[in-house]
């Protein structure tokens, strides 16, 4: 008859497992999120060791959102919610709460009436932008429109990738969260491409649109001098719409690779030299000045 295999006992080290308790506790102990979640729970001792897990979690949570990599590269098991515990009849329950960054996009996207570029820009604002020596020019006549030291418009110049274009956007979040809004945020081309389409196929939808854009506190034009040129798009849309901002006294933002001058070169053959003056005229005397940012490639 065969004996029955003897497997051997597994002795469990418990100093080691009191040491890995201590290490945990520790950790507990050294962040303010959690020691704040402790209090705000009434956890005694006893409670914290029996609900280290949990505990652990939030800090595992609270750790991650503290180096924040922005909402679009959120890789959390639940991107854009925060965990938070409560403790009910003697168990610790988890929760789930959308994120404030979360929310304060979502406040954001409802400040604008159209918003012509990528929804991880939502997160850029002035206080975190790249302060680079190109940028200086810009961010300082930037921040004399948020304190209300100036009201002229502001004309940016740069090549493809200059970085031109979210420095706007951020510009927009910025006083949208804090001097005015609604705001637009328009690529030129599709401005332009909408604006003749609404205005043949729904003419109410269009003069509503118009209206909006004639007179929301800030109003961006990306990427001027890349839309479709015609002497009906500049004197149906555009020159109105500028005129109107003008005579409102409304802040209006523009982009391009072009400077005033060549873009009035550019819209010549087709407005004719008289009213391309008059063009170049008045986007010169509304305009701070012309700001280069840069020759591009950086983003």
């Amino acid at each position: 008859m065969m004996e029955k295999a003897k497997l051997p006992k597994l002795m469990f080290a418990k100093d080691e497992f009191e040491k890995a308790e201590e290490q945990a506790l520790e950790s507990l102990r050294q962040s303010p999120a959690v020691y704040q979640a402790i209090k705000a729970l009434g956890l005694t001792k006893g409670q914290v060791k029996q609900f280290i897990g949990p505990l652990l979690d939030l800090k595992e949570d609270c750790d991650y959102c503290a180096r924040c990599p922005g909402l679009a590269q959120c890789k959390k098991e639940n991107p854009h919610f925060v965990l938070s515990l409560s403790l009910d009849g003697g168990f610790m329950d988890r929760h789930f709460d959308p994120c404030p960054k979360a929310l304060e996009q979502e406040k954001r996207e409802k400040r604008y009436l159209e918003r012509d570029f990528p929804k991880e820009w939502m997160g850029e604002d002035l206080f975190q932008v790249d302060r680079s020596d190109q940028r200086a020019e810009a961010l300082i006549e930037m921040s004399k429109i948020l304190q209300g030291e100036s009201k002229r418009w502001l004309y940016l110049i740069g090549g493809k990738r200059s970085g031109k274009s979210i420095l706007l956007a951020s510009f927009c979040n910025t006083y949208a969260d804090t001097v005015a809004s609604p705001v637009a945020f328009l690529s030129s081309s599709s401005f332009l491409e909408e604006m003749k389409s609404l205005s043949f196929s729904d003419k109410s939808a269009f003069e509503a649109k118009m209206a909006s854009y004639q007179t929301c506190p800030l109003l961006v034009l990306d990427a001027l001098g890349e839309e479709y040129v015609s002497e009906y798009n500049f004197s149906s849309f555009l020159f109105p719409l500028l005129l109107s901002r003008g005579r409102s006294g409304l802040l209006t933002c523009f982009s391009s690779s072009l400077k005033i001058d060549e873009i009035c070169s550019l819209y010549a053959p087709k407005i004719g030299p008289i009213r391309a003056k008059q063009m170049r005229e008045f986007l010169k005397d509304s305009c701070q000045k012309e700001i280069d940012v840069g020759p591009g490639g950086i983003y």
